[in-house]
């Protein structure tokens, strides 16, 4: 059973990953092949709101949560990813 949990895992990262690439690259205008895992995020708030906005629809309001204090951490691609994978794990091992 371990080995399908490792691999839902894996599934739900990439999936997150993929998400937000093309919400990011949506925001900053640019192909989402441009988009890794370093790319920082746009300076501009509203578009950074627009991004969780876009997360939150995506994924389901109830999925994860997002504090001001967090997102003002949130530099690059990776700090999202990992925020959402994580609020949605929690939320997953709930059920």
């Amino acid at each position: 059973m371990p080995a399908k949990t490792h691999t839902h895992s894996i599934e739900h990262a990439r999936a997150v990953l993929d998400a937000v690439r093309d919400h990011v690259a949506d925001a900053l205008d640019i192909p989402v092949d441009e988009v890794t895992e370093f790319t920082l995020l746009p300076s501009d708030g509203l578009a950074v709101a627009a991004i969780i906005r876009d997360l939150k629809e995506e994924f389901g309001e109830r999925s994860f949560g997002i504090a001001g204090d967090d997102v003002a951490d949130w530099t690059t691609v990776a700090d999202v990813v990992e925020h959402v994978s994580n609020e949605r794990n929690d939320g997953d091992s709930d059920r």
